[in-house]
């Protein structure tokens, strides 16, 4: 998938919190073509429990990218194009949303409930079939329980052919209520042009059926209850609520981030990232 778009920096401007840091390794290095300038290195903050085998690479930008307005080139405020590219989200404002931030052919499901509907998933075959072949599906479903739900029916009826972007709940949610919107809802409407394009540009490829994440492993690192003195202390389940926020995953039960993790191509860094903050915001709270 490519954007016609010239140049296009590889970290969009993302109005994240200090505290709320994504580490910004890209999972799909042709999703965005332009120019692709080299993050910033700062030294990456790793958890000692959730360090790969593989070689790391030295840093890792943890830092926002500058705003627009702080860049020179005036062309990063063009809008995106994503070519041979259907992104899925669940509702019209979530397409107003998205088409605000990128020129894309997009499918609306209605509700996050039609993700298993027979009448919508065969429109949505309909159109697949009449597309090129090399049609590239990018699922963007809000970052709640219903929009996890809808991700993985639509995953497993697509063959797991499908790319996924994420979008922080912290990013996704209303801070004011208009309408029938409440302040603290969640959904891919209440994102931000820059956020949406962030999502996207680090869509990463289903990979159903791996695992490189083990229920010991989660649960070394305190995402699931354990009896083992060696894990982490302290409430199992908000840690974890934190860490499915930070990754836009929706909240999850241990077997549910598990199987997120593992169908998603995160990597054990993804997960440290994640981690790091969690700890951090559970310190503050208990006025560490």
């Amino acid at each position: 998938m490519h954007l016609n778009t010239q140049p296009l920096v590889r970290h969009a401007s993302i109005p994240l919190p200090q505290a709320f840091l994504i580490c910004p390794k890209s999972k799909l290095c042709c999703f965005f073509s332009g120019d692709r300038t080299s993050p910033d290195k700062l030294s990456p903050r790793r958890s000692a429990n959730c360090s790969s085998d593989k070689a790391q690479p030295s840093s890792s930008s943890l830092s926002p990218p500058p705003s627009p307005s702080h860049n020179n080139n005036n062309n990063n405020n063009k809008k995106p194009t994503l070519n041979n590219a259907l992104i899925i989200v669940e509702g019209m404002s979530d397409k107003h949303a998205v088409l605000r931030a990128v020129n894309a052919d997009i499918f609306v499901l209605n509700s996050a409930t039609k993700s298993t509907n027979t009448h919508v998933i065969t429109q949505l075959q309909d159109l697949l079939a009449s597309r090129l072949s090399n049609t590239t599906i990018v699922i963007l479903t809000d970052p709640d329980v219903a929009g996890r739900q809808a991700r993985n029916a639509l995953n497993n009826t697509l063959d797991g052919s499908c790319w996924h972007a994420f979008i922080p709940t912290i990013t996704a949610t209303a801070q004011l209520a208009i309408g029938q919107k409440q302040a603290g809802d969640i959904g891919v409407e209440h994102a931000s042009v820059e956020a949406i394009r962030w999502a996207l540009e680090r869509a990463r490829k289903s990979s159903l059926g791996r695992l490189e994440f083990t229920r010991e492993f989660i649960q070394s690192l305190g995402l699931v209850s354990s009896h083992d003195a060696s894990s982490p202390a302290g409430d199992a389940a908000k840690r974890r609520f934190l860490v499915c926020s930070y990754m836009g995953l929706g909240e999850c039960n241990g077997k549910q981030l598990l199987r997120q993790l593992n169908d998603y191509g995160f990597t054990k860094d993804d997960l440290a990232e994640a981690l790091k903050w969690a700890e951090d915001r559970i310190a503050t709270d208990q006025g560490g």
